[in-house]
């Protein structure tokens, strides 16, 4: 495959750690809601930005090293993530042989635009945990710290503390029937996932979106594998239908 089969992007996301007093029953009251939502918004207004380009996702635990290190105090942890991404990285192989692990580069932060919502997702951040009801349980910022100021400073912190929220995608991209997609420059595989110049062969996986969505990518590969199933199957697909159009469904009790 050329150089789109090489192509992928995934979203760089950075957390703030904010220390809680230890009269605060951090765990308890932190676990059910926070960490089991995670509400998108603007780093800028409407009026600049179409949609929202930044994720949200509350920790109850210092989220150091990927998560990977042991906490060893007691804090959360408010990640920022970029979901609207410009960078694009590379996967290649190292060998035609299938034992070799494929080499990758995310190239986070590639795309220069990339940075300003993540800086502007600090600052959120940390305005969060000043105001209350954060403000009576948190006592110190742990990252970026208290001696980071300055938007070259939180840029700085961001490019040295910067993770993945493993939401790789586009390896596969999918494209339309353009002369461009179909010499497969733009695309591996076609609007029925089908790769290209290759016969009985799909790819249904998030590797096929052409780009991250503005959101986890769950739910979206779910969608893409119900499709799969009904082309694989021949069959024919719902018709298009408008919610708001659609009558409320009655109570069981009253159906």
């Amino acid at each position: 495959m050329p150089s789109a089969a090489r192509s992928c992007s995934c979203c760089p996301a950075s957390g703030p750690p904010t220390t809680c007093a230890k009269s605060a029953p951090a765990w308890s009251w932190t676990a059910p809601a926070w960490a089991r939502t995670c509400p998108i918004t603007r780093s800028c207004p409407p009026s600049s930005l179409s949609a929202p380009d930044l994720q949200w996702h509350a920790l109850p635990t210092p989220f150091l090293n990927q998560g990977l290190a042991d906490p060893q105090t007691r804090a959360f942890t408010l990640l920022v993530t970029l979901v609207d991404v410009g960078s694009r990285g590379r996967i290649w192989l190292h060998s035609t042989d299938p034992r070799h692990k494929p080499a990758i580069d995310p190239a986070y932060l590639s795309d220069g635009t990339d940075i300003a919502p993540l800086v502007e997702g600090v600052r959120m951040a940390r305005e969060f945990a000043v105001a209350s009801p954060l403000a009576k349980v948190c006592t110190e910022e742990l990252a970026p710290g208290p001696g980071v100021h300055t938007d070259a400073e939180v840029r700085e912190w961001i490019r040295r503390d910067l993770g993945t929220l493993y939401h790789p995608v586009g390896a596969c991209a999918m494209g339309g029937d353009s002369r461009l997609a179909a010499a497969k420059i733009t695309s591996v595989v076609d609007p029925e996932l089908r790769v290209r110049g290759v016969e009985g062969l799909r790819v249904v996986d998030a590797s096929v979106m052409p780009a991250v969505p503005r959101g986890n990518t769950n739910a979206p590969t779910v969608a893409i594998a119900e499709r799969a199933a009904d082309l694989i199957i021949g069959r024919a697909p719902l018709e298009p239908v408008d919610p708001a159009l659609e009558p409320e469904p009655l109570p069981a009790e009253l159906a």
